[in-house]
């Protein structure tokens, strides 16, 4: 603790630093094996928001399928695709970001 308070922590940071430290060794373990699950999910959801973009340029319908599924606006998707490919490709992209 003393390490810590060396090195201009804030009180939040001193305070589960400490937490931590009082820990025992499988829940330090098994903190730190969620705590390193939560930044692989929050990569993973870049990506997956990445792919869906490149889809919803590609093929609009399907990026809307796989962020809704079937339902109205999978429907919407396809009928704007086939009358011109730009309002579907916008379309798409407002579902994939959830404007819709």
């Amino acid at each position: 603790i003393k390490t810590i308070k060396n090195k201009n922590l804030n009180s939040e940071q001193i305070t589960a630093a400490e937490e931590f430290s009082q820990m025992s060794t499988l829940k330090k373990i098994k903190t730190l094996k969620r705590l390193k699950k939560e930044n692989k999910s929050d990569d993973t959801a870049q990506i997956e928001l990445l792919l869906l973009v490149l889809l919803a340029i590609l093929l609009p319908p399907v990026a809307v399928y796989l962020k809704r599924g079937v339902t109205t606006p999978f429907w919407l998707s396809i009928l704007f695709t086939l009358l011109f490919w730009l309002p579907g490709i916008i379309y798409a992209l407002l579902i994939v970001f959830d404007k819709i």
